[in-house]
């Protein structure tokens, strides 16, 4: 996947909610120019993945990385 113009990974997990259920949680990850991790993390419950897809997919496209020298 791309984060920011940069290849990035994203590695879903299902974990059982405190509220019942389970909730599906996608940690997102790509390395900065200086090695640094910048990382961020969805969670939605796993019934209610399918109507967040595309608000996460927005989030994730409006990401703009900079690096600082």
């Amino acid at each position: 996947m791309r984060i920011s113009q940069r290849s990035g990974l994203a590695t879903p997990l299902v974990n059982p909610s405190a509220l019942g259920g389970e909730e599906r949680i996608t940690v997102y990850t790509t390395f900065l120019s200086d090695g640094t991790l910048f990382y961020y993390f969805s969670v939605v419950p796993e019934k209610d993945a399918a109507a967040y897809e595309e608000t996460f997919r927005r989030i994730a496209d409006s990401i703009r990385l900079t690096e600082v020298r």
